[in-house]
């Protein structure tokens, strides 16, 4: 079984759960998955007149195929090299869209997967590169961190400061500050949002 559950800033480090997607007996797939999350996300976070678009209102609804990317980084948290995945959306490099700020999704694995689960077996960029020229979603930079390795997997302690590293920290102030320094990103809670699947 497959739960995501999408989770959207409603303040200062607080989050609200907004909707279950399930995989089992033959209902979503991981796929259906990623398209539900990222529309729910959108329409929660960003879609309404109420949220702050003040940075990407130029983005144009993007046409063509965005790019993802495996990329490396250094963890002060975690005192080590660790990876995560990346997608942009079509348009990222355009001059056009050079002074766009784009919203972050932060899409965290489960403890039987690491970053490419999301990209790979919920095919992030196809998905979204379809969502996008239907024009359901704005243009949004998605982003999975690598999650503990399995061998140190601890059911329910995927996530959390403890004798098996600081992954709270990491995930919440070292992936955010590696993505904002290296990309056009909203840098406020009203730009992020965060999804996992367990």
């Amino acid at each position: 079984m497959l739960a995501v559950l999408v989770l959207t800033p409603v303040g200062v480090g607080a989050f609200v759960g907004y909707d279950y997607c399930t995989q089992e007996a033959g209902e979503d797939t991981l796929s259906d998955c990623v398209n539900d999350t990222v529309v729910n996300v959108y329409r929660t976070t960003w879609g309404s007149s109420h949220a702050s678009q003040s940075d990407n209102t130029g983005a144009q609804y993007a046409t063509g195929k965005g790019t993802e990317e495996t990329k490396t980084f250094y963890s002060k948290a975690l005192d080590q090299e660790i990876e995560y995945e990346i997608y942009v959306p079509p348009g990222y490099d355009d001059p056009q869209n050079s002074s766009v700020r784009y919203p972050v999704v932060y899409l965290l694995p489960g403890s039987s997967g690491g970053a490419r689960v999301w990209m790979n077996g919920g095919n992030i960029a196809e998905r979204m590169d379809t969502l996008l020229a239907q024009g359901q979603v704005r243009p949004m930079i998605l982003v999975s961190p690598q999650e503990r390795p399995g061998s140190q997997s601890v059911k329910g302690t995927g996530y959390v400061d403890g004798p098996l590293g600081n992954w709270a920290t990491y995930t919440t102030q070292d992936v955010v500050d590696e993505i904002d320094s290296n990309y056009r990103t909203v840098q406020s809670k009203d730009g992020r949002a965060i999804a996992g699947n367990s």
